[in-house]
């Protein structure tokens, strides 16, 4: 699968709001997690997913601890 430019840019303003603490439901492919985590501004993402399979993949590949 691949993030799409349309989809980039439907996500452009949702992004560019984005402050504090950010809660988001599903992963998706990352995009939207990934690119709010970069922001100064933004002090922390949730991501809350329900396919335990995304959730392992993430863990995995990015080597992450929590849930």
């Amino acid at each position: 699968m691949l993030i799409t430019p349309n989809e980039i840019e439907t996500m452009k303003k949702s992004i560019s709001e984005a402050t504090g603490n950010v809660l988001t439901y599903g992963l998706g492919l990352g995009y939207y997690a990934y690119m709010v985590s970069m922001k100064e501004n933004v002090e922390s993402v949730t991501i809350v997913e329900k396919d335990k399979e995304i959730i392992d993949l993430f863990k995995k590949k990015y080597k992450l601890e929590r849930s």
